[in-house]
């Protein structure tokens, strides 16, 4: 697809990510105020890659299901408004191209600085790991008790909390990107079977069994938060079988003997088999806020974990430098056996892509072909996997978007 110049009222100022199902571009919105004066924003504008809307032959009507997925994604991404959710502002469609619009985070995602303060053979200090897990569950309570347009009952369950799914801006904000794969009540594009969508290293165990609901996302967060404290990812190996089982946690002291026994407590909380054994993300947020407070206490009084986050960023570098081993680009669709395809980033707009990892497909490199096992050989992979024993039509459906 050639870079067009504008679409509609934005701008195209260059390529983000390119994938087989969408392309994302860093584009500008200018607004005519007073004669030559002119307000401009940036933002990320995903367009919808024309032949998944080719209309039927004989009626002329576009892809109904691909268009009510569309739709479904819009109606969330956009109804959704949290500082700690990465916000959609406008969706549309110009000379039959669909397309979202989404804000632009300047910064890194905390898979990027997880990696950057692994390659100083450092770990993330606690105070932050407690704050960006707070500010997650402030997203995940929001979340769990929206209600998109239509929908008879409350509730988005995200499915895919992992590290590149949470960016870190440079003044120290926290915000949950993807909400493209969410199960939420009312949608109009309804599966045919239950989909199993996520990465297998944060999955927890119902939903590796195509069970979700609201404490799947507290558990996907509890292994994000285990991985922030201890330095080593809950899972260093995970197939789908095991994942289903659900298999005995090693205490995050054996890795890291200052941690509280009260925080210690919470991670295998949050990490519990069964749903009902772990808290809410708002319990969560409360639990985990008394952490912090006591830990600041403990080390002579409050901080602005904004700023220490800001500075934390500014000094291992997490948002400088080339990001081509994080995937800065949109994973490749097609069929089973088609791999992902990563790109460098592009200055300023690297986290946007960082933020299109998984954008309207499902990535089947490192071993995840849909047509054997599922498994995740490597840590820190993006091992967003459908179960294999699923159809073509549900691996179609299980193509995702981000907000």
């Amino acid at each position: 697809m050639a870079t067009p110049k504008r679409l509609g009222k934005y701008e195209i100022l260059s390529t983000i990510g390119d994938g087989g199902m969408a392309v994302v571009y860093r584009a500008r919105l200018q607004a005519e105020i007073d004669g030559p004066r002119r307000a401009t924003k940036h933002v990320a504008l995903k367009v919808i890659r024309s032949h998944l809307l080719e209309r039927d032959e004989l009626t002329g009507a576009p892809d109904t299901d691909f268009s009510l997925m569309f739709v479904d994604e819009v109606r969330i991404a956009m109804g959704m408004s949290h500082r700690n959710v990465l916000q959609t502002f406008d969706a549309g469609t110009h000379d039959d191209q669909h397309f979202m619009v989404m804000e632009v985070v300047e910064g890194c995602s905390l898979r990027r600085l997880l990696a950057t303060a692994r390659a100083r053979d450092e770990q993330l200090p606690v105070e932050l790991a407690l704050f960006i897990a707070i500010e997650v569950c402030g997203a995940l309570e929001y979340a769990h008790g929206f209600s998109a347009e239509g929908a008879a009952t409350p509730g988005v369950v995200h499915r895919d909390v992992s590290p590149s799914n949470i960016l870190l801006s440079r003044q120290g904000e926290v915000k949950l990107a993807n909400f493209g794969v969410a199960k939420a009540a009312g949608r109009l594009a309804v599966s045919a079977a239950p989909l199993i969508k996520g990465k297998l290293s944060y999955m927890a165990p119902e939903q590796a069994r195509g069970e979700v609901e609201a404490r799947s996302d507290v558990f996907a967060l509890g292994a994000v938060l285990y991985e922030m404290c201890c330095g080593r990812p809950l899972r260093e190996r995970a197939d789908l079988d095991s994942v289903r089982i659900g298999t005995s946690v090693t205490a995050p002291s054996k890795y890291r003997q200052e941690l509280s026994g009260g925080l210690e407590r919470i991670i295998l909380d949050c990490l519990a088999k069964a749903p009902s054994a772990r808290p809410s993300a708002a319990e969560l947020k409360r639990r985990l806020s008394d952490e912090a407070f006591a830990l600041q206490m403990k080390f002579g009084g409050s901080r602005d974990m904004h700023a220490t986050l800001r500075e934390y960023i500014k000094m291992v570098g997490a948002d400088e430098g080339d990001e081509s081993s994080h995937q800065a680009g949109v994973a490749a669709g097609g069929p089973a056996g088609a791999r992902s395809r990563r790109s460098a980033d592009d200055g300023a707009a690297r986290i946007a892509a960082a933020m299109l990892e998984h954008a309207l497909a499902v990535p089947t490199d490192h071993g995840l072909e849909l047509s054997s096992v599922v498994q995740a050989p490597r840590p820190h992979d993006d091992d967003t996997v459908v179960d294999p024993s699923f159809d073509d039509r549900s691996f179609e459906e299980a193509k995702t978007a981000i907000v």
